[in-house]
């Protein structure tokens, strides 16, 4: 009874390994195809996208990096967000250019992680945040359009919306 528990749960290990190598191998796949999905607000490139779930906050960031470093040097700021463990997890990156804007990415995910029922923080390249409301994902993504890329993102605020046609993810 014992050996079949544990060659049961060994089974169930590998699974699982399997499982989260799939997923970030469709992650990485879907980053070319994000990268076309690229909008401009306020002179910076965003790619804003929710992934669903994933096995957590390390897919996002290497998502968020990845997509980031394919955007090249014009000014660009890349969110993705997901569900890990019941519990939304919001990346956001800029790049260098976004960030001589003025675009930091842990004024921004501090906005979006509040969205979520939570919190983050991180630097101006690179931040986290999570939450406890993972249906507030679009709302959490839409700061990233409705924000001039102020210094803080404080009292800086457009008050547009979403251009005709620009899905969240």
């Amino acid at each position: 009874m014992a050996d079949r528990i544990s060659s049961t749960l060994a089974k169930l290990k590998a699974t699982e390994k399997e499982l989260d190598r799939l997923r970030k191998e469709q992650l990485t796949a879907a980053a070319a195809n994000l990268v076309a999905t690229a909008q401009d607000a306020a002179g910076v490139r965003v790619v804003a996208h929710d992934a669903g779930h994933v096995g957590g906050a390390d897919d996002l960031r290497s998502l968020a990096m990845d997509l980031r470093n394919r955007l090249g040097s014009e000014a660009s700021t890349v969110a993705v967000a997901g569900v890990s463990n019941d519990r939304p997890v919001i990346i956001i990156a800029t790049n260098e250019a976004a960030r001589e804007a003025g675009v930091k990415a842990g004024a921004l995910v501090r906005v979006a992680a509040g969205i979520l029922g939570g919190g983050g923080g991180g630097k101006d390249d690179v931040a986290q945040g999570g939450g406890t409301d993972a249906a507030k994902i679009a709302p959490a993504l839409r700061p990233l359009w409705t924000r001039s890329p102020s210094a803080d993102f404080g009292g800086h605020c457009e008050q547009r919306r979403l251009p005709p046609g620009i899905k969240l993810g």
